[in-house]
């Protein structure tokens, strides 16, 4: 990568790699959040309930602006929405004094997420198809290297320096002001395209398939109940550590993430079940790891210390993963088919992702702050099966198709 080549990219699909990368600096109040409520004096089993009961008012409305918007939006109004909503919720954040204000702010920020999507139908538009390669590599690396430029400095500032409530309401309600900056620079430097976007997709989900469904499912749900606020949990209020260690594992994990796709591109992609298999291994010694960290007699810097260490383990094997489930499941089923699947997929994942924060935050408060880690040992172990299961079905579907 060098500045001429990313100036030699087509004007639209530059100001769309900047935008991404400006907006990283901001985002971090999502890995804010749960901290911040811990600061109001949330725990974590409030926590995980207030996340479940947005998760809920997320599902529904759905089901509403899917209906709504049933032909279809402008995919540039899909992502000013976004922006205008995230704006609404940080502000909701940075002045609640209550938990309905939190739990409005939460609420806004979800149903942003449903508007997603605009951001991949308007790639698909905005980059140019014949330099994807070089252009993908722009959109993931430039704002990975923002990350771990501007999180760790951040963290620094709100765990030595300004490490007030009031810096951090300030912090949102910066975020919440670039996000009109953000919407301006949506309207005036990305260029308009004539395709819309739909919220609600039609589903299907193939009986063949429903073993690798069932794998990525169990997989998402596994890391939703121990990542997020079960980890922000153990990192701040049971080492004891401050709001910049819990940011650094955000960065960690994402700088061992971008080595895991570097990886995975000199890899064949013969080998792809394989590495499939490999991955959910290395996710199995990181989440064991992870369940008895809390008996080492140790210091908090020396658990710390080694929790970094299992965080880039997670962040390199999580990534293998995607990539090759993405491409091994991409390989069972024909093109046309794909956006019907993936939208039952996404279905079946936003209904577990409803039940997981409760769930998340209830067993790590009542029972011990990394028992849900033991639970997404045998998760993942199921998940496991699945993929073996899938491979023995389509095997014995090969050797019917060839009699």
């Amino acid at each position: 990568m060098n500045i001429k080549e990313f100036k030699e990219l087509p004007r639209g699909a530059r100001n769309l790699i900047i935008y991404y990368t400006l907006t990283v600096p901001f985002s971090i109040t999502v890995d804010l959040l749960p901290v911040y409520l811990f600061r109001l004096g949330f725990t974590v089993e409030e926590v995980g309930i207030v996340f479940s009961i947005t998760s809920f008012v997320s599902l529904i409305a759905s089901i509403i602006l899917g209906v709504a918007f049933d032909r279809g939006l402008p995919v540039k109004i899909g992502m000013l929405l976004i922006e205008i909503l995230e704006s609404l919720s940080n502000l909701f954040y940075a002045l609640a004094t209550k938990v309905e204000h939190i739990l409005i702010g939460n609420a806004l920020s979800k149903v942003g997420n449903l508007f997603g999507v605009s951001y991949q139908v308007y790639e698909k538009d905005i980059y140019p198809s014949d330099k994807l390669e070089k252009v993908y590599s722009y959109h993931f690396a430039l704002p990975e290297l923002m990350l771990l430029f501007s999180y760790p400095i951040i963290g620094y500032l709100l765990g030595f320096v300004f490490t007030s409530v009031e810096a951090m309401r300030l912090v949102f309600l910066i975020s919440s002001l670039s996000s009109l900056f953000f919407a301006a620079y949506i309207l005036k430097l990305l260029p308009g395209v004539f395709r819309k976007v739909k919220l609600r997709e039609k589903s299907e989900l193939s009986r063949e398939l429903w073993p690798v469904i069932v794998a990525q499912v169990l997989i998402v749900f596994s890391f939703s109940i121990t990542t997020g606020i079960v980890l922000d949990n153990y990192i701040y209020n049971i080492l004891g550590l401050n709001i910049f260690f819990v940011i650094v594992v955000t960065a960690i994990a994402s700088s061992s993430s971008l080595v895991a796709s570097i990886v995975a591109e000199k890899i064949n992609t013969d080998r792809r079940f394989q590495m499939l298999i490999l991955s959910i291994i290395i996710l199995v010694v990181y989440a064991c790891s992870m369940a008895n960290l809390g008996f080492l007699n140790m210091s908090q810097y020396y658990i710390f210390g080694i929790l970094l260490g299992l965080t880039i383990l997670m962040g390199f094997g999580y990534t293998l993963w995607f990539i090759f489930h993405r491409s091994y499941l991409f390989r069972l089923i024909p093109e046309e088919r794909r956006g019907a699947i993936l939208g039952g997929i996404s279905s079946l994942t936003r209904v577990l992702g409803v039940i997981a924060p409760a769930t998340a935050g209830i067993i790590a408060y009542r029972i011990h702050p990394l028992a849900t880690y033991y639970i997404q040992v045998i998760v993942l172990a199921v998940a496991a099966l699945m993929y073996m299961l899938s491979r023995r079905i389509n095997y014995k579907s090969n050797l019917h198709t060839n009699k």
